[in-house]
């Protein structure tokens, strides 16, 4: 994970760093007192980083979990997010990943699954069935959520 810590005092100059001691160097070389942390460069994105909520105050929290989330699929790290949007901490978020049901199918084959394999329809009546209209209604209701290209088919669990 690449980050730039930014002075809030506007006459001192920032750096770039990529682990804790780098941090800790330029704190020292920079001679402000506070800064803005900002995402530059990780495998996990920019969307997760900010909902990590990182500041000087955690910042070697931080890297623990950066490093942790570095080694992560996409997959994983859109469960991970999922969790975060739902208002868990990003602890949590990381523990409680593998509960989340994740699908790469589209919305549409979902809602065919789902009604093949849990409700007694007839074969005849299934090609007359609104398959989209279905999936949106699923959607709605919260049911199921589009985060990434990804369903994640148990959203109503968190």
């Amino acid at each position: 994970m690449k980050l730039y810590a930014k002075p809030y005092n506007g006459d001192k100059k920032g750096f770039y760093f990529e682990s804790l001691a780098e941090y800790e160097a330029g704190v020292l070389a920079s001679g402000a007192e506070e800064f803005d942390i900002l995402f530059i460069d990780g495998d996990f994105g920019e969307s997760i980083f900010i909902k990590m909520k990182v500041s000087q105050c955690n910042i070697e929290e931080s890297f623990e979990l950066a490093d942790v989330l570095e080694g992560m699929n996409e997959e994983q790290l859109t469960a991970v997010e999922f969790l975060l949007d739902c208002g868990h901490s990003i602890g949590d978020a990381i523990d409680k990943y593998e509960d989340v049901c994740i699908s790469s199918e589209s919305l549409n084959d979902y809602a065919y699954g789902l009604m093949t394999e849990c409700y007694s329809v007839p074969e005849t009546i299934l090609h007359y069935l609104d398959y989209r209209a279905f999936g949106r209604d699923l959607k709605l209701d919260g049911s199921v959520v589009e985060l990434g290209g990804y369903l994640i088919t148990n959203a109503g669990d968190f």
